[in-house]
């Protein structure tokens, strides 16, 4: 079916996604219920600005698609343009790991923060922390060790942009190491309600990260740093969130035993 069975896929899959969502939901099991609500301005205002990370992520997307878009076809022709897009849609598989884990430690999260339950909460970012870092360094190992299998099951046999991918793969691959724990920052901070401190975030390592890369490394690397764009990314977000972490974790930790002295003390 081409180009149309592509486009029948991508419908059937968000379609047959929200039908498994709804038997769900409108089970009887399910203690989450659908309701009626009233309009209330400000709560909505509140939540587009504690979710605008996530429209950071997708606008960013579009730009830096066309950006490299226009770099790669100036500099390696089509066949760049055809690793490139090979690339992305090979990482926007891996990279769903990624968010879906991190969007599901977030409620919890956001959830004991909201109880006040200090001891819990740690735990569960403790936890949430030790397996993005593993699933991050596991997706590392992947793309270093698996790019010629990748590669083969993406690119037809005799298509001469496969030897590009494989050595974007290798390049690529560093970003892994970093983008778990960007990716785990920002939600972190959407679930504590700091909706600034997470789109910063994700502005650096979707937008303005990548932007500084693929500027500064090109000319230094050739054709290189345009594979080595988006590592740099990451690794300047990883500095960002991680003193952002720190710094709040440090804050929460001494308001937390301010609390408990004051309860001590009643």
């Amino acid at each position: 079916m081409g180009i149309a069975g592509a486009a029948l896929g991508t419908t059937l899959a968000g379609t047959l996604g929200t039908l498994l969502s709804l038997m769900h939901f409108l089970g009887s099991k399910s203690q989450l219920k659908f309701s009626r609500v009233s309009f209330n301005g400000l709560f909505l205002k509140d939540a587009m600005i504690n979710g605008s990370s996530e429209m950071v992520n997708e606008l960013s997307a579009g730009v830096i698609t066309f950006l490299f878009n226009w770099i790669i076809i100036r500099s390696m022709g089509e066949p760049g343009v055809a690793a490139v897009s090979a690339l992305f849609l090979i990482n926007f598989m891996f990279i769903g790991l990624l968010l879906g884990s991190s969007m599901g430690f977030a409620p919890i999260i956001s959830f004991y923060h909201g109880s006040k339950e200090g001891e819990k909460k740690n735990e569960i970012i403790k936890r949430s922390l030790i397996l993005m870092v593993l699933m991050s360094l596991m997706l590392f190992f992947i793309f270093r060790s698996c790019g010629e299998l990748i590669v083969r099951i993406f690119v037809k046999e005799g298509e001469n942009y496969g030897v590009i991918l494989k050595q974007a793969i290798r390049f690529f691959s560093f970003a892994y190491l970093f983008n778990g724990f960007n990716i785990f920052t920002s939600n972190y901070f959407t679930a504590l309600n700091m909706g600034k401190t997470s789109a910063l975030i994700a502005l650096f390592r979707s937008l303005i990260g990548i932007i500084a890369g693929l500027i500064l490394l090109p000319p230094l690397f050739g054709e290189l740093g345009i594979w080595l764009a988006v590592p740099f990314g990451e690794a300047i977000s990883f500095i960002l969130s991680l003193t952002l972490f720190v710094n709040n974790i440090r804050k929460d930790s001494a308001s937390f035993s301010e609390r408990e002295k004051i309860i001590l003390s009643a």
